[in-house]
């Protein structure tokens, strides 16, 4: 049998502002290929469960965790967000706040850019990927995304370290 892609384990989850616990004793395995809907209330801990996943917590959300969560079999807490974003992605309530490109196309050539590809094995992989939603407009728009990658880096080396 695989191996579970996400694992709680006995997992609970203690914001630093809040004198009880939002996630209490969480245990749950994801395997590959399996597609999970987490409900409940507002305040109910679905985005902090989501927020652990991704490595904002402990990263940028620091607190007090019990047990342990293992995402692609690794600690969340012996990778960093950077290892964890080549693994987990995160779709925001507000998609059209969050995409950058017009086009699936561009939203993964924007990834790829970010990972220093080549724009031909770049092309190459979009048009696997997306199929008809790229369209020919690699060529059109190729040039301002790599501004903006470069704006963004610019940036991100002003701003100091990564959290770690």
């Amino acid at each position: 049998m695989a191996s579970p892609v996400i694992s709680f384990q006995d997992y609970g989850f203690q914001y630093m502002a809040q004198s009880e616990p939002t996630l209490h004793h969480i245990n749950l395995d994801i395997y590959p290929g399996e597609k999970v809907l987490i409900a409940g209330t507002s305040g109910s801990g679905k985005s902090t469960i989501g927020n652990c996943i991704n490595g904002l917590i402990p990263f940028a959300y620091p607190g007090n965790k019990t047990g342990r969560l293992l995402v692609d079999g690794k600690e969340v807490e012996q990778s960093s967000i950077f290892e964890l974003s080549h693994t987990v992605g995160t779709v925001l309530q507000d998609t059209d706040g969050q995409f950058i490109g017009l086009t699936v196309g561009e939203d993964i050539a924007f990834a790829l850019e970010n990972d220093c590809v080549p724009q031909d094995e770049m092309k190459q992989t979009v048009d696997k990927s997306s199929g008809s939603a790229w369209q020919g407009l690699w060529w059109k728009r190729s040039r301002l995304c790599c501004l903006m990658n470069l704006w963004r880096i610019w940036t991100r080396q002003r701003a100091g370290p990564r959290l770690n």
